[in-house]
């Protein structure tokens, strides 16, 4: 995992400073085309494995629950 700078929110809950939102995302079908979930995921992938651990997602943000779920 990477060196990225964490900060203490509450005791015993720390997050990755940098963070990154989900809405990119968000709908599966999108622009005439579909979102590769499994390339979706790997990205996410991408992020945890250089220490960025904290996602942001809204109940709005549709599909981007499944994708993390992955």
């Amino acid at each position: 995992m990477g060196n990225v700078e964490r900060i203490e929110l509450a005791p015993g809950l720390e997050i990755s400073r940098v963070l990154t939102g989900l809405w990119q995302i968000a709908d599966m079908e999108r622009d005439g085309g579909v979102v590769d979930t499994e390339a979706a995921a790997a990205e996410m992938r991408r992020y945890v494995d250089i220490g960025l651990t904290t996602f942001d997602m809204a109940d709005h943000y549709g599909s981007s629950e499944v994708i993390a779920g992955h």
